[in-house]
């Protein structure tokens, strides 16, 4: 028995692009940066991922405000934010954090780098899909 592999004529010239607009929907969140010896809070590194199921074990929620081009949203538990349809590197390089900071906390941000190259754009959230992507750290700082 021959299987013949060859598209029928009526398969070989259908070559058409298709474009979905979807929400970007994200997860923050913060994991300790635990020292060993320290006598101090741990510091914590802030993360953006793309499902809930990529947070960590030890992950908590962002606990703040999050602002970006097209919104703002108070955080204090788990909940995705959808930040909107339009070019997904827009949103996320707009993201502006304000976290709930006790005294003797500082935010320090970390910017969003574009992961696209000159022959290739990248899809930032795509990206965060495949793996978390830190946005900053909440360290201590002196009295």
């Amino acid at each position: 028995q021959t299987l013949d592999f060859r598209p029928r004529e009526e398969e070989r010239n259908v070559s058409e692009e298709i474009q979905v607009k979807v929400p970007v929907g994200i997860y923050i969140y913060v994991t300790p940066i635990i020292l060993e010896d320290s006598k101090l809070e741990p510091e914590l590194m802030v993360f953006v991922c793309g499902h809930r199921r990529d947070i960590p074990d030890d992950g908590q929620p962002f606990k703040g405000i999050l602002r970006w081009a097209g919104g703002e949203v108070r955080l204090d538990a788990w909940r995705p934010v959808e930040l909107g349809q339009e070019d997904c590197l827009q949103l996320l390089t707009s993201m502006r954090f304000e976290p709930d900071l006790p005294r003797g906390r500082a935010w320090s941000p970390v910017e969003w780098e574009d992961t696209s190259t000159e022959d290739c754009k990248a899809c930032q959230f795509q990206r965060l899909l495949i793996n978390p992507v830190r946005v900053g750290n909440i360290i201590n700082v002196g009295s």
